[in-house]
């Protein structure tokens, strides 16, 4: 009986190289990404900081400042009442639904009023950033961040009960995401960006003429996304 033939030698590979494993590249990319990016993150935390120590920012004490305030919660009392006709025609319904849609829910109009502006003046301080991170660098966006609520009027904004620090808030937010639109494209960024300019629109009609600045700047940003290349 004939034995079985022996299986031919195995070829002789050579040792792969040692390359380092994927993961730990990408960590390290992405902890130099957090880096680069660390003094937006930070200023913006800075400017929030000055925002609650100089203007009181988030306080709910029950009491309200701001031009003609009274007007104001007066008007989010009307809105709440489904009663325009007794409110001034100008004004649009935005700031007065949600100061009185947030004010009946927590018991207090001047708390919430206090709330709307809070938020507003944030969202304020990010679009600055935003856009001076867009235009130029981290760096730039931090600074923007840190020295707007130093001008004491931005942080007094923080306790109006009136609509314009929410005007702000929402004209600052679109402009900064217009910016960042322009600079690397994508359509929930432009979609943003459109989103707050409706929000500013909402909240007084003195808004629309910023749709000078953030139209170009996110049509700007599609022409270079269609372009050759890319961005």
């Amino acid at each position: 009986m004939t034995g079985a033939a022996a299986p031919p030698d195995a070829p002789n590979v050579p040792n792969a190289p040692n390359v380092p494993d994927a993961p730990p590249r990408a960590r390290l990319r992405a902890l130099r990404a957090a880096l680069h990016e660390a003094p937006l993150a930070l200023g913006i935390a800075a400017g929030l900081a000055i925002t609650v120590h100089l203007g009181r920012a988030y306080l709910l004490d029950h009491k309200l400042e701001g031009y003609r305030w009274p007007d104001y919660v007066y008007t989010a009392w009307m809105v709440h009442a489904g009663r325009p006709e007794h409110y001034d025609s100008f004004r649009n319904p935005l700031h007065g639904a949600l100061v009185s849609g947030l004010g009946e829910a927590i018991g207090s109009y001047a708390d919430a009023a206090v709330i709307v502006s809070s938020v507003a003046v944030t969202a304020m301080i990010v679009g600055a950033a935003l856009g001076a991170r867009a235009l130029a660098n981290p760096l730039a966006g931090g600074l923007a961040a840190v020295t707007l609520p130093m001008c004491l009027p931005v942080a007094d904004a923080a306790r109006w009960a009136n609509l314009y620090p929410l005007l702000g808030g929402t004209t600052s937010l679109a402009v900064g995401l217009a910016a960042v639109a322009a600079r690397w494209p994508h359509p929930v960024t432009a979609a943003l960006a459109g989103s707050g300019m409706a929000l500013a629109w909402g909240t007084d009609a003195r808004a629309l003429p910023f749709l000078g600045v953030v139209v170009p700047l996110v049509l700007l940003g599609a022409w270079r996304a269609a372009r050759p290349g890319g961005p």
